[in-house]
């Protein structure tokens, strides 16, 4: 669902390009110019052919959505709009192809591709109150209330994070990294309760302590990757305070950044205090994780 939202923003509403002829807007604006005779019919049919796979790309995703999910009855009758909306761009398309090709007036297809336009704006800034994080939401149906807890889905409403990334990072990681980052994943797609984290960032967190009284008066380079974990999961903390996605997706920005500049120090800061055992343990075990990820 995510993705469907992103992409509406970027194809068919305020954030589409102007020229960019993959996207509702800027067709609209390719139709104009084709229809001031500044370019050939070809280019415009190419632009129909575009749009509608976008459109039926969205059209299949959305149906999925509405199939697969259980969603709170006032974001599900948006959606269902927008469905509706995704259906009557790709049979309009379908009539302005025909037009073209048969030589007809396509100024009522204009008309109606203008209207479809203002109409998805307005189910996209409808969409915006569950997306901008300003008020906490089910992550699973997309309710909005005051009450913690969505009494549907038992899990907490948590405030989206606006600027989340469409990918998040991962690493050839493995044991509490993997649990941290597979639990955090099942939380923010609604999979799992916020609250179930908690216990997840202990072992991590007694991990890193450790790793910090060795490296204290050893290794300054060790030490700042350390601490910037433990940040990390401060944030994660934090997260859980809050409801906030923002720190959650912080938290395992950090976590993962500190465990790439971890993964080829340790073994020599271990030989440093006298641990050689450790070291090749974390070598053999880094030599098995190579070239797999966990991510999805």
């Amino acid at each position: 669902m995510d993705d469907l939202l992103k992409g509406m923003k970027g194809a068919f509403g305020k954030g589409g390009e102007r020229h960019e002829p993959s996207t509702l807007r800027g067709f609209l604006v390719l139709l104009g110019q084709w229809r001031q005779g500044s370019i050939p019919l070809e280019p415009l049919l190419n632009g129909v052919d575009l749009l509608q796979k976008v459109a039926l790309e969205a059209l299949t995703e959305s149906r999925a959505d509405i199939a697969q999910q259980r969603m709170d009855i006032d974001f599900h009758e948006t959606y269902e709009r927008l469905h509706q909306l995704l259906a009557e761009l790709s049979d309009e398309l379908d009539v302005l192809r025909a037009a073209l090709r048969g030589g007809q007036p396509v100024l009522e297809s204009s008309v109606i591709l203008k209207a479809i336009l203002g109409e998805i704006r307005q189910v996209e800034d409808e969409l915006s109150s569950w997306t901008d994080g300003s008020v906490p939401v089910c992550i699973r149906c997309g309710s909005k209330g005051p009450e913690e807890i969505c009494a549907s889905c038992h899990l907490e409403r948590l405030y989206p994070d606006p600027n989340m990334s469409d990918s998040l990072e991962s690493a050839h990681l493995g044991g509490d990294y993997l649990r941290l980052y597979k639990a955090y994943r099942e939380v923010i797609e609604g999979d799992r309760p916020l609250r179930s984290l908690a216990a997840l960032l202990l072992p991590l967190e007694a991990t890193l302590q450790e790793l910090m009284r060795l490296a204290r008066h050893s290794d300054l380079e060790i030490a700042h990757e350390v601490q910037r974990g433990i940040q990390g999961l401060q944030d994660f903390r934090l997260g859980l305070a809050t409801r906030k996605m923002r720190e959650l997706n912080q938290g395992w920005d950090k976590v993962y950044a500190s465990a790439v500049g971890l993964v080829r120090r340790l073994p020599g800061l271990f030989r440093q205090v006298g641990r050689p055992e450790e070291a090749r343990r974390l070598e053999r075990e880094q030599a098995m994780q190579d070239g797999a990820s966990f991510s999805e």
